[in-house]
């Protein structure tokens, strides 16, 4: 194979830090003449750590925006649900652990948090789309790191050599230009109506929601504070909050944030949205420059590039000084459990496919050696979370 040049997203120049890239020009500000950007001709960086498990005192340090009791509620709920829960639950702690003992100027757009169970359906404004559907970590990151997040997630969920090497086969041929991404089959793809129609029946009476476990109405006091502070706003236009409930969630990248479901009226019918707290995304733990965008800013950068346009509701908006998602609950996915195994094949390649061509986005040429890469640094990468979820679980 050439030699390639990975297209930076982001050179480091003398301080302050600005963007300069190459495929791109929307990230290329005006600079000054007496600044250079320094390019780097390279391949992707092995990886390598100091010890075989993550520090245990790296995922408290990671993240002191939660409280000790969530914090303590988010560890134990990830090591009670196995190495893949424990792994996705604990996303700025991978990002931090990598960047403490490895270096690459392979900086991109990372989608943040690739995994099998971030990829699903989104009605774009009628037209439903398989996409990778969790923005919430992503931001300025190496592409290895990017890599690296999805394929440990495969390897500790499914431990099937076979599989993992027919994926990363898929995703080298793809990323490599030599294929195009495989499409998801027709008959994974949701009627989107049906399931708004069927949330709603599930979890309201009508104007209200039906509490249940999952499902925690607010009080009247809190639920009015709430409504005034959303229609600041302005964000929902002519719709109208009939409800609001809390859910709760400690484990999963988000565990341990406030989540909150809206029942709405528009006038061609009700919907559920969702309030999601948003934290520093997870590649920002690392020791490479971010942007210094809001979240709204990251939000709408990150949704140009990975969906090229946006649902009716995904955007970050303030309450109670709090960065929240929102978004609409009339989305979908697909159960993984519920698949044969020639069909978990066909969409994990799907998948596999889908990240190959979003990275495609920001590399030139072949990356040499691909292949051996892969199969080295995913091993390395899911022995080190297994180790470290063996040696924390009481």
């Amino acid at each position: 194979m050439k030699k390639l040049t990975l297209s930076l997203l982001i050179f480091f120049l003398v301080s302050p830090p600005l963007f300069a890239q190459v495929t791109k020009s929307e990230f290329t500000p005006p600079a000054p003449s007496t600044r250079k950007v320094q390019s780097t001709e390279t391949s992707l960086v092995n990886i390598a750590f100091k010890d075989t498990s993550v520090p245990p005192a790296l995922f408290s340090d990671t993240y002191k925006h939660l409280s000790p009791s969530a914090f303590e509620q988010k560890m134990k709920g990830a090591l009670a649900e196995g190495p893949l829960m424990f792994f996705r639950s604990f996303v700025n702690t991978y990002y931090s652990d990598l960047a403490k003992t490895n270096d690459s100027p392979n900086l991109i757009l990372c989608l943040g948090d690739a995994h099998p169970e971030n990829f699903g359906f989104i009605d774009f404004k009628g037209e439903t789309r398989f996409v990778f559907n969790d923005l919430d970590d992503s931001g300025v990151c190496p592409i290895e790191y990017d890599i690296l997040r999805y394929f440990t997630a495969v390897a500790l969920a499914f431990n099937d050599k076979k599989l993992l090497e027919d994926l990363s086969k898929e995703y080298l041929q793809v990323v490599n230009g030599q294929k195009d991404p495989l499409p998801v089959a027709k008959s994974h793809f949701p009627n989107l109506e049906k399931k708004r129609k069927k949330n709603l029946e599930k979890n309201t009476n009508g104007k209200n929601f039906l509490p249940s476990d999952e499902l925690i109405p607010l009080s009247p006091q809190l639920k009015k504070g709430f409504i005034l502070e959303i229609s600041k706003t302005g964000v929902l236009g002519a719709y109208e909050i009939l409800d609001i409930a809390e859910v709760p969630r400690e484990t999963g990248g988000s565990g341990g944030l406030r989540r909150y479901w809206l029942l709405v009226q528009a006038p061609e019918g009700q919907d559920i949205l969702e309030l999601k707290e948003l934290s520093r995304p997870g590649v920002s733990y690392g020791s490479w420059q971010q942007p210094s965008w809001t979240q709204s800013q990251r939000l709408e950068k990150v949704k140009k590039y990975t969906w090229n346009d946006s649902p009716i509701f995904y955007h970050a908006i303030q309450i109670q000084n709090r960065d929240f998602l929102i978004r609409s609950r009339t989305k979908d996915s697909v159960s993984l459990s519920k698949l044969s195994s020639s069909e978990l094949k066909a969409y994990l390649l799907a998948q596999s496919g889908w990240i190959a061509s979003y990275h495609r986005t920001f590399v030139k040429g072949e990356i040499p050696n691909l292949g051996q890469w892969l199969e080295q640094n995913i091993a390395l990468v899911k022995s080190r979370y297994a180790n470290t979820f063996k040696s924390l679980k009481p």
